[in-house]
Order: structure tokens, then C-alpha cells, then sequence
């Protein structure tokens, strides 16, 4: 989109005064998803698009040509420092004299910088040590692409440690039809192996699941920076899901998932889907099960002895990166009630754990009609509300 308003601009600058303001937003929010080691973007929703301006020598996944570009011809600054990047600028007769007078907002260099796109994502840099995420709390006012409210990217020194898995396919032989939009593909918490919406079609999305931001805050240093949002997508069965994600600088981020009754805020009562509470039984406490889908690397996991959750290892090209799962049902599990369950799969296969797998789980999608092999974690535990799920990911000290 950025691209062809681009040439238009390039070719008639006619551009509204109120859609040149869209244009700068739209920059801004671009801007802000875009790794800075790779100029890669989180692999968000319907990934079709097309990029027809290939005038530069950057790659097809490379997004900071185009946003260089944007943000000299809608926000009269460069959003990058100089390099292979400006020539796509070069080429549309944009160059730094474009730049505004007006000063840049300059942060420090150890602070956790934070961008906040109401409706739609919070975006957290770590700036001392390369990693950042983005928060996906959308308010939709148009049909939804995916069912991922509260789905975290994590990103960390140009590689993407929790992965978005794409789209793929539309219309492939089963199971590929659009299979990867659900909720239990993406880096969240399902309940009773339901998507937060009501799936319909291709694409089409029912009882939209909404989400809003409930708190935010930081140390006074600027190094501890937490959010925590909220969405209704399980309202039906009277669960309410909430999100705190948190970035210690610099090597620390602690995700803390929480499923609690859904809290009344007014005398009317809460509309909860009977017909949904008798398919899993009557009085049966809620499965709720946490995923993180990661790159496909060598790995070590570990189940906690005495303890509720999982130790997991993952060797990227750099180090070491540990996730710690922890779970805190309300009541400790009895020897009535199934023990949580530990599955790693890759590639629609079973890698740990048992149980049935789906053969949708373990890939990720970079482009349309590409798929590759990753690793799917899943925790899942049957237990009464309330239930909490800490995943502690530490990543090792940038030398």
C-alpha cells in the first residue's frame, strides 16, 4: 500500500492533506514493526501482498526500503541510518533535503523504548541488547484476518525466537485451507481447543474477540517496562484472558498469563454459551492450553519434577536461549484430574510428549504458498480457574 501511494505521490503530489496524515500514520506503525538488524516484520495476518518497486538490492522480506521512502515523502524524516536501503528513495527523487527541521524524539540507548498503536499493537525495544517484541491488542473495526488476540512476537538479534506462522495456504487440499489463522497456531492461550472467534469461512471471522489495554508502566530508569491487555474472545465460556508481558532490560522478558472469571462491571449479567459448557461436560473444569512457536533449531526440554510446567533449551546461531514454563492452577491437580501435558511437535510430528497432533502444528509460513518446519510447544493443563502460566525467556548477554 505504502509503495503504490508512493508512486502516486511520485507522480501527481495532489495527495490530500487528510490522506497524506493516514499515510504518515500508516508509516509510523510500519515503522515501528520493522527489526532494525533485518528489516524484517512480524508475520502478521494475510501474508499475500506483493511488492512491485523492487528498486533496491535489499531482499523481498527486507521492509526498509519502502518505509525510508514513506517516511521522507509523509513525515520529512529518514526512519533508518544511511544505507543499501535509500536507493528505492533514490530512485522516486527523495533524499534527506526532504527531512523536516523539526527535532526527532531521541531516546537513550539503554532505555526500553515503547510504541503504542491503540486498536491494534504495542511494540517494546530493548535497545541494550538487541530484542523486542510486538503485542498484538486489536479493536476490530473490519473484518479480523487471523484469530490472534494476544499473540506476542519476540525478536532478538535479527532473529525471530517466537513466531507468527503466516498464512500459506488458501485453498490447498485439506488440511491446508487457510489452517494457519487460528488461535492455537499462534503464540497465546486457547481454552477447550476453541479459536476466540466463531470461524465461518476462509475468511470469515464471527463474535469478533476484542481486546483493550489495562495497564502500563515502567521504572523511572526507563529499564523495566510492563503491559498488560486483556480480550473476550472466551466469554462464552465465563473465562476472561489476560496478558502481562514484561522487558527487563536486558536479557529478560517474563510473559504472565492469567485466566479468571469473567468479573461482572455491570448489573447485567454475563452471557455465557450453555450450549458450549455441555460439549465439554457439566461442571468439567476448562483445558487451557499455552503455545509458543519458535524456529526450528536444535533443542533440550525438560519437565519440572515437583513442580508444574516445563524447562526448555533452544540453540540459535548465538547461544542459549531458556524458557521456563511455570504453571499455578487454583487448586493443586489430583489424582483424578489428567497431569498437564508437554507436546513438542515439528512439522506435524510428535517430537515430545503424547497425544494426538494436527498436522497444521510445528510450520511456519515466511511467504504465500512456502511453508518450513518449526518447533510448536504446547502446555496444556485441565485445573478450575484461577489459572496462571509464567514463561520466562532469557536470552544471553550480547558480547
Amino acid at each position: 500500500m505504502l509503495q503504490m501511494a508512493l508512486w502516486v505521490n511520485k507522480l501527481d503530489a495532489g495527495i490530500s492533506a487528510h490522506n497524506k496524515d493516514l499515510l504518515a500514520k500508516s508509516t509510523r506503525w510500519l515503522k515501528a514493526m520493522v527489526d532494525p538488524d533485518t528489516g524484517r516484520v512480524p508475520n502478521l495476518g494475510h501474508n499475500d501482498g506483493s511488492y512491485f518497486q523492487n528498486l533496491s538490492s535489499c531482499s523481498y522480506a527486507d521492509y526498509r526500503p519502502v518505509v525510508q521512502a514513506a517516511a521522507l515523502a509523509f513525515l520529512g524524516e529518514t526512519a533508518f541510518q544511511p544505507g543499501r536501503w535509500d536507493e528505492y528513495s533514490l530512485w522516486l527523487g527523495l533524499t534527506d533535503q526532504d527531512q523536516s527541521e523539526s527535532p526527532r524524539e531521541i531516546t537513550s540507548p539503554e532505555a526500553i523504548k515503547l510504541d503504542n498503536f491503540p486498536g491494534s499493537h504495542i511494540t517494546i525495544h530493548d535497545q541494550t541488547n538487541s530484542s523486542w517484541a510486538s503485542f498484538r491488542v486489536a479493536h476490530f473495526a473490519s473484518r479480523p484476518a487471523h484469530a490472534d488476540q494476544l499473540h506476542l512476537d519476540l525478536w532478538w538479534r535479527e532473529y525471530n525466537i517466537a513466531l507468527d506462522p503466516g498464512t500459506y495456504l488458501y485453498n490447498g487440499p485439506p488440511p491446508w485451507t487457510n489452517a494457519l489463522a487460528g488461535s492455537m497456531l499462534h503464540n497465546t492461550l486457547t481454552i477447550n481447543d476453541q479459536d476466540q472467534m466463531t470461524f465461518a469461512g476462509r475468511f470469515l471471522w464471527l463474535d469478533w474477540a476484542q481486546a483493550e489495554v489495562l495497564e502500563q508502566s515502567a521504572d523511572k530508569n526507563g529499564k523495566q517496562v510492563s503491559i498488560a491487555a486483556q480480550h473476550d474472545g472466551y466469554h462464552r465460556f465465563g473465562i476472561t484472558h489476560k496478558r502481562a508481558v514484561t522487558c527487563k532490560a536486558s536479557t529478560l522478558w517474563v510473559v504472565e498469563d492469567n485466566l479468571v472469571t469473567v468479573q461482572q462491571r455491570t448489573n447485567k449479567p454475563v452471557a455465557v454459551d450453555n450450549a458450549d459448557s455441555r460439549e465439554f461436560g457439566e461442571g468439567k473444569p476448562p483445558m487451557a492450553r499455552l503455545h509458543w512457536l519458535m524456529p526450528d533449531w536444535s533443542w533440550e526440554l525438560e519437565e519440572k519434577t515437583g513442580a508444574l510446567g516445563v524447562d526448555f533449551r533452544l540453540r540459535s546461531p548465538l547461544g542459549w536461549i531458556q524458557l521456563q514454563i511455570g504453571i499455578e492452577p487454583a487448586t493443586p491437580i489430583s489424582d483424578k484430574q489428567p497431569a498437564p501435558r508437554i507436546q513438542l511437535i515439528r512439522a506435524g510430528e510428535l517430537l515430545h510428549g503424547n497425544g494426538s497432533t494436527s498436522p497444521v502444528l510445528g510450520w511456519v509460513s515466511p511467504t504465500y504458498g512456502y511453508k518450513i518446519p518449526a518447533l510448536s510447544l504446547a502446555v496444556e493443563i485441565e485445573a478450575k480457574l484461577p489459572i496462571r502460566f509464567t514463561s520466562t525467556w532469557e536470552f544471553p548477554q550480547e558480547t
